[in-house]
């Protein structure tokens, strides 16, 4: 036993330290460029990188983690190239489309005399393309139990972007829409030489069975990454949409502070989904439940000191006025933190096979978020877009409780398939 939980630990770790140093190194980018840019122009960049992350979740329509659900579905593990095939199929069609999209839009941006919106469209599919292939890469290698390959391509690829970027910022003080482009052509770069990596590993033909499996499952999935991306950065857009720029840069500086929480987050469900695979009986799933929950909340409280030292610390390496207000990243990072009590109930429900009730679970947060910032933020700016996405949070792990609940009581007929 002692073995096994050194061996997982080890596992574990690649992962981790992947997403650390993939935190690490955004941190310090927008640390950089919040001194670099004007307060506008921090909150287009920050608004610009938000949205690519949620276009790529569009692209990737949940095929990625099909991949690492697949790796213990016992009909399917000698089939994971077919797999894999078809997810690769999925992503360029879609990246295709999204390319004749905005090959047609950027005449009519220019004709309208706005050349920088089409070059910020240009920057944004470059990255949105690139950021679901270095993902799907990603998820390739921890579906092959390779997590030392998986930490290396997240650590790697940040690293990267961060040095091309930093020096793009500071040839091109002032020019957001540059250091964009150089972020969104490194991640492009990458995803495409990463997929060129493990295209030439023998892969049999899709089955014509697995398919639509793949896609049934995903889609949903799909659909619950592009309502997680949407509802991380859903303040940013909402204040941009009503004409705060300043506000949204204020609003972006706490956002970037507190998604180190994020990548907690994310490391924490991509364990747990590989986790919750092996469980063999729903009797044994409230044990799981109960083991996960405890480490949510052990997570959760060794947050909370963390949050305090950011906000200690970064007055010192951000403009005053970026930093005025303090409560917009207690609330911004406690709305972060809620997610990890949320992890395990998602979790639960993909061993029951219904990421559709997660989806559910995340619609109503994203909904109630928007109808309160329209409320709050009007009148009260970051801070209003703040409150609406730590209140909001509240309703979204409430929803995924119930949603749990309700699955609970169906069926798993995939699982059984």
């Amino acid at each position: 036993m002692t073995s096994g939980v050194k061996r997982h630990a080890g596992q574990l770790s690649h992962v981790i330290a992947g997403k650390l140093t993939l935190l690490s190194a955004n941190v310090a980018l927008m640390l950089l460029l919040s001194n670099r840019l004007n307060i506008e122009g921090f909150g287009f960049f920050v608004a610009a990188v938000g949205m690519q992350i949620f276009a790529s979740r569009v692209l990737l329509l949940g095929v990625e983690h099909g991949m690492i659900r697949l790796r213990t579905v016992e009909t399917l593990q000698e089939r994971c190239g077919d797999v894999v095939l078809a997810g690769r199929s999925v992503i360029l069609r879609s990246s295709g489309v999204l390319v004749l999209g905005v090959a047609a839009a950027i005449p009519i941006l220019i004709w309208a005399g706005k050349p920088r919106l089409a070059g910020a469209l240009t920057a944004g599919a470059m990255g949105t393309i690139g950021t679901a292939l270095v993902d799907y890469a990603y998820s390739y290698r921890l579906a092959k139990c390779d997590y030392r390959a998986a930490g290396i391509i997240q650590s790697g690829t940040a690293l990267v972007r961060l040095a091309v970027t930093a020096m793009v910022s500071l040839l091109a003080p002032a020019d957001p829409l540059a250091a964009f482009f150089s972020f969104a052509g490194v991640s492009l770069a990458s995803g495409m030489l990463l997929n060129l990596g493990f295209a030439r590993i023998p892969m049999p033909s899709p089955g014509t069975a697995v398919i639509p499996w793949l896609l049934r499952y995903s889609a949903p999935q799909g659909a619950v990454n592009v309502a997680a991306a949407f509802g991380v950065y859903q303040g940013t857009f909402l204040l941009r949409s009503t004409g705060q720029d300043e506000a949204s840069g204020v609003f972006g500086v706490s956002l970037a502070l507190s998604m180190g929480f994020v990548a907690l987050c994310n490391g924490f469900f991509e364990y747990l989904l590989s986790r919750v695979a092996h469980v063999n009986s729903r009797p044994l799933l409230r044990r799981f439940l109960w083991n996960s929950m405890l480490a949510a909340l052990t997570l959760a409280l060794a947050c909370i000191p963390a949050v305090w030292l950011i906000q200690v610390v970064a007055p010192w390496f951000l403009k005053t006025a970026a930093v005025s207000t303090g409560i917009i990243f207690y609330l911004l990072a406690g709305s972060m933190i809620l997610l990890l009590l949320q992890v395990p109930l998602e979790s639960a429900c993909h061993f029951l096979l219904r990421p559709d009730l997660v989806f559910g679970g995340w619609s109503l947060r994203v909904g109630f978020c928007a109808f309160i910032g329209l409320a709050l933020a009007p009148q009260h700016g970051a801070l209003g877009a703040a409150a609406a996405q730590f209140i909001a949070a509240f309703i979204g792990l409430a929803a995924m409780a119930v949603a749990l609940m309700v699955a609970r009581r169906g069926r798993t007929e995939l699982r059984e398939t």
